[in-house]
């Protein structure tokens, strides 16, 4: 009996498929589903498995866990890029479409916005954890800012002093992330640093050209008194590389650090990439996929700013960008022509899925574990991210060539949402 009637509820249902688990491909097995969460998984039915309604309809694809986007500022709903999350549902309902069940609101903070920046957040805050039709779950928050050094494209941050900044991080109890970077809270002895440790944030190391070896390793060292990993944000974009004065991404892009007695006790970041093959070049993306360890310190993020809508206009930061056929958006310049100059993405996860599979050889399940399980635990989700006993029934089913996510299911229940191509014929993706 078929069990996919969608956006109904059903108690007991028996997933077929081909199942992508966190340690390998289950070929034509059976994800058991009570209510919201996952039972278990097994390869044959038998008659115990009697009260399980079969879902046989993606008996030939891959079932993957739902993506997970722990940075990204929306794709509809504002004809600003600051004004995306006040519009939660509907930008959940498009998240859904492509295959992501569990985000992060990137939040940007503007000194010029405060009001703005108020009602996104109490426009996201109101809506994390719902579960909405045909939506995926905002899980919570990610701060891109405020105490950033160097803004790349964001706007002007307010420079926080302690208590400010704690009252700041107490309108948002659902924040898991904040990007923050290290040559700003060397200033102030990471005061601000430490209390995101101490309320069990995961600081963001990022946006950040100024960052010198000492101020780095301060903030290494005071994370490494908690035993906590920090995490660091979009990897190369905003953040400085050199082979004598190092900065940033030296630090992030070693999987661990020399035996030195300032290293002690210090450990590499995990890491975001935006793998759109635009933000960051192919050679520069394998770079991270050969020195990180792939199945735990590396998250693909979409940092996207507006959905792939070719020629649609975006203002941001003050300036009008314009999304590119081959892919992202770029500012354009006072008469309104397109410049060479890039504003954001708007590439989603499950293409850059696709992208690690085809054109960086990784496997199925690394892959999804880059795009899910890792995302998921920098975030610290505990309940998404993989198809394991316990956890939520978030799954994305996608078709063997991986380039159609053919089902969504979210907390148990099948969205309404129509077949969607992963991969868009672009220049970019040749």
């Amino acid at each position: 009996m078929s069990g996919t009637v969608l956006g109904l509820p059903m108690s007991k249902i028996a997933v077929w498929g081909n199942i992508v688990t966190p340690e390998t491909v289950v070929i034509g097995g059976f994800i058991l589903i009570t209510n919201d969460c996952i039972d278990g998984i097994i390869t044959n039915l038998g008659p115990e498995h009697a009260s399980y309604i079969v879902c046989a309809e993606h008996k030939d694809h891959y079932i993957l866990p739902g993506f997970v986007d722990i940075h990204n500022h929306g794709m509809v709903g504002g004809t600003d890029v600051l004004e995306h999350w006040l519009h939660p549902e509907e930008n959940l309902r498009h998240f859904a479409k492509h295959g992501t069940t569990s985000v992060l609101a990137s939040i940007i903070f503007s000194s010029s916005h405060p009001k703005l920046v108020e009602n996104v957040i109490n426009a996201t805050e109101s809506c994390c954890g719902s579960v909405i039709p045909n939506a995926a779950i905002l899980e919570g928050i990610h701060a891109e800012g405020p105490i950033i050094a160097s803004p790349g494209g964001l706007p002007p941050c307010p420079n926080l002093p302690l208590q400010a900044f704690k009252d700041l991080c107490a309108t948002m109890p659902h924040m898991k992330i904040m990007t923050i970077s290290p040559s700003k809270e060397s200033e102030v002895s990471y005061e601000r640093l430490r209390h995101l440790l101490e309320i069990g944030v995961r600081p963001s190391l990022g946006h950040d050209r100024k960052a010198s070896e000492g101020e780095i390793l301060g903030a290494l060292q005071l994370a490494a008194k908690y035993n906590v990993q920090l995490h660091s944000t979009h990897v190369y974009n905003v953040m400085a590389f050199h082979h004598t004065n190092i900065s940033l991404a030296n630090f992030v892009l070693v999987p661990k650090y020399p035996a030195l007695p300032r290293y002690a006790n210090c450990v590499p970041p995990t890491v975001e990439m935006i793998a759109d093959n635009i933000h960051v070049h192919p050679l520069a993306a394998t770079t991270v996929l050969s020195t990180r360890n792939v199945h735990s310190d590396v998250c693909v993020i979409s940092d996207c700013i507006q959905a792939h809508n070719p020629g649609e206009r975006v203002k941001y930061n003050g300036r009008w960008a314009v999304v590119r056929a081959e892919g992202a958006a770029y500012l354009s310049d006072s008469q309104g022509q397109l410049t060479t100059t890039l504003a954001g993405g708007t590439a989603s996860v499950s293409e850059m899925f696709h992208l690690l599979c085809t054109q960086y050889g990784m496997g199925l399940v690394a892959a999804s574990k880059m795009v899910s399980a890792n995302p998921a635990a920098v975030a610290r989700m505990d309940r998404v991210g993989s198809i394991a006993k316990g956890r939520y029934a978030n799954l994305v089913c996608v078709g063997v060539r991986l380039d159609m996510i053919e089902g969504v299911m979210i907390r148990g229940r099948w969205a309404q949402v129509e077949k969607t191509r992963i991969l868009k014929p672009r220049q970019s993706n040749l």
